[in-house]
């Protein structure tokens, strides 16, 4: 058996060799039979090894040519095959609408299989559709995945049932109004038989579309021109996930989401994510992210961005048992289908803040020059609003777009620095006071005396700018640069981003407070500039501009 076998596969391999122009004689013995390779592996004799030269001199080389490819590289041995992204859970919202999600004009849009509505920046539903299936020629019933660009939203319609589809289109709506703008008929010749997912790609200006059944499911996304809603044709997806429900573009790349876990033994839907190169038929799937923190196993459906916040939000349905798109049924303790939005934050992420944006949170209310010293406490109705960094500290969330700009631009230019203190409770202030003074009782000083030296250098407990969230203690990152490097740098360049320093040597009888050469404070651009200009602290500034 394994000789006709061993023989089957040389007469296989001869008519393959033959192919690409080789001679089936070249395999053949003299006479033309076929030689049966032996199941025992052969032995050289000495007549073997003193084999003519000549006859190897004679035998041809042939060189086999691989078929033309529209891809170049390799791209498991480039790394481009890995997730480019980690992603944390950050939250979870209920939602009127199984599926899809867009991010847009600050504002979230969800839709349902019969439904559009509209959720604000802190997702509190502020308005609905009427009845967005008015003003179609062709009878349609199912709205899939959505996404927004320039004010309006587009989505991916058709009649379904029961895992059929027919009159697939692709609907442009106004964003405000709900009232349908234009449609654009999908292209029977693509192979397309469904469309769950849409996303919109202004940087090739395209329109991408997402089947969920068929033949083609997974294996194919669907292209279509951004400006006139003809079809440009469908790039193959390399290791195509299956059962695709929502895309969304970001970054460069096509993101989808799959339906690809059984829900009844547990296991999770996956994101993917593709680059498509331009022109090309072809492009590689990563599995960018595993859904397992959902809140049940259950269906996935949209995906989107929010680029304000640098977070993937994905549409996730729970409780219900789902047969060909259909709910047919209910997991045990649900009576209903609840739909959520789950929202991951994008390690990594670093948004790019202009200038005009930190001219922005001065807003005349005086906040940014409010005095705190030993004669000035905290009033005691003053509050805050904070964000955190990524080391866990927090500021002022209006004073966040300027310093995180001038870390990135200290970064490019070669400074690594952080944030060692921002804001401070007053209890945290106390507790500092406290060490202080403790260190210099254990000096040998009296509690009087090192309480007085404690003040030269630690604000009394409600008198201190942390407390405020304006004001940061910047230090270097010993690695890659001096404390002296940052400091000179923070000296040269601060006031372009609206930070001062506060406390600096040649302003102490002022101030009261040795001199911090890492102590910064926000106060606006304006007025930064000027206090630069005119070597004042802000003590000095606030009785300058009130003369």
């Amino acid at each position: 058996m394994k000789k006709s076998i061993k023989a089957f596969a040389s007469v296989l391999a001869a008519f393959s060799l033959a192919s690409c122009g080789i001679n089936q004689g070249d395999i053949n013995g003299a006479d033309g039979t076929t030689e049966i390779i032996s199941e025992e592996p052969d032995i050289a004799t000495s007549d073997d090894a003193s084999m003519d030269a000549s006859q190897n001199d004679a035998e041809e080389e042939y060189v086999v040519q691989p078929a033309p490819v529209t891809v170049e590289g390799r791209p498991e041995e480039e790394g481009s095959l890995a997730p480019e992204n980690r992603y944390s859970l950050a939250g979870v919202h209920e939602v009127d609408g199984r599926q899809g999600v867009a991010y847009g004009d600050e504002c979230y849009y969800i839709s349902g299989s019969t439904t559009l509505t509209k959720y604000d920046s802190e997702w509190n539903k502020v308005s609905e559709a009427e009845d967005p299936f008015a003003g179609f020629e062709n009878e349609v019933n199912h709205i899939g995945d959505i996404d927004v660009y320039d004010g309006k939203i587009y989505a991916g319609v058709e009649y379904f049932m029961d895992g059929e589809s027919k009159n697939i289109q692709i609907a442009v709506y106004d964003a405000e109004s709900y009232q349908l703008v234009n449609t654009y008929s999908f292209d029977e010749s693509s192979g397309q038989t469904e469309v769950s997912g849409i996303a919109i790609d202004p940087d090739s200006g395209s329109i991408w579309m997402t089947s969920w059944t068929g033949d083609e499911s997974g294996r194919y996304l669907y292209r279509y021109d951004l400006e006139n809603g003809s079809y440009k044709g469908k790039v193959h997806l390399q290791c195509p996930p299956q059962w695709l429900q929502g895309i969304a573009y970001y970054n460069g790349c096509l993101y989808m989401t799959a339906d690809d876990g059984t829900a009844d033994l547990g296991e999770p839907d996956h994101v993917y994510k593709t680059r498509i190169a331009e022109d090309s038929t072809t492009a590689n799937v990563v599995l960018e992210r595993t859904l397992d923190d959902v809140t049940l196993q259950g269906e996935v459906e949209g995906i989107s961005f929010d680029k304000t916040s640098g977070q993937m939000l994905i549409s996730y349905n729970r409780g219900s048992q789902i047969v060909l798109g259909m709910v047919k049924g209910f997991y045990e303790g649900y009576t209903e289908e609840i739909h959520e939005v789950f929202l991951y934050n994008i390690e990594g992420f670093k948004r790019e803040y202009s200038f005009e944006e930190i001219d922005e949170c001065v807003d005349g209310s005086g906040w940014n020059l409010i005095l705190v010293n030993k004669d000035n406490p905290v009033p005691d109705d003053y509050t805050v609003s904070l964000t955190d960094l990524s080391n866990g500290k927090q500021v002022d969330t209006r004073i966040y777009p300027a310093l995180q700009k001038m870390f990135d631009d200290a970064r490019d230019s070669g400074i690594d620095l952080f944030v060692r203190e921002g804001y401070r409770t007053r209890e945290d202030q106390q507790s500092i006071m406290d060490n202080r003074i403790q260190e210099y009782e254990a000096q040998g000083y009296t509690a009087e005396e090192a309480e007085d030296m404690a003040k030269q250098y630690v604000a009394i407990p409600g008198t201190s700018e942390h407390e405020l969230g304006i004001s940061v203690d910047i230090n270097a990152n010993s690695n890659v640069s001096s404390d002296d490097t940052v400091y000179t740098w923070l000296n040269e360049n601060a006031y372009k981003y609206g930070f001062i320093k506060r406390y600096p040597e040649n302003k102490i009888d002022i101030t009261g407070i040795n001199n911090e050469p890492w102590h910064y404070r926000f106060v606006g651009q304006k007025a930064a500039s000027e206090m630069k200009e005119l070597d004042m602290c802000l003590e000095e500034y606030l009785d300058y501009i009130s003369e």
